[in-house]
């Protein structure tokens, strides 16, 4: 919670400087309005790894670890991209946010074909331990041995 509060007191500051050095300098209210992103990013930071960790030992017990480093590689791709997107409409620069959003797409894109390959391998795992879904162990059914009262056909 103190976290929360830290970070939105920075920010509402930040802005409130931005807002009034934009009216004499763009460009310095645009470095500043950075500058205040990336020093909430790198206070957030610490926080990550700590959660990063946490969701690293549940999937280890989870045998989810490779599914879920990836989708914890996706959220920093999307998270970082945000930040970017934001700096650069900020600057007027909406072009530029386009093509910083659409690479951010591609590498999440890539980022789940991993996940998808980490998938069809836990697919693959599994189908080899369960047994068949009608119960069979690979035997003939006892119908199949015996007639449909359990005695021998002759």
């Amino acid at each position: 919670m103190n976290s929360v509060l830290a970070v939105s007191a920075v920010a509402i500051f930040a802005a409130v400087c931005g807002a009034l050095i934009q009216k004499s300098n763009r460009e310095i209210a645009l470095l500043f309005s950075t500058a205040a992103a990336v020093l909430v990013f790198l206070y957030v930071l610490p926080q990550m790894s700590e959660l990063s960790v946490l969701i690293g030992d549940l999937s280890e017990a989870a045998d989810m670890a490779d599914i879920l480093r990836t989708l914890l590689k996706a959220l920093g791709i999307v998270l970082i991209g945000r930040i970017a997107i934001g700096v650069c409409r900020d600057a007027g620069e909406n072009a530029l946010a386009s093509g910083v959003e659409f690479a951010v797409k591609a590498a999440v894109l890539l980022a789940a074909a991993g996940l998808r390959a980490a998938l069809a391998e836990r697919r693959a795992l599994g189908a080899a331990k369960e047994p068949p879904a009608d119960g069979r162990s690979g035997g003939p059914l006892p119908d199949e041995r015996a007639g449909a009262h359990g005695r021998e056909e002759r």
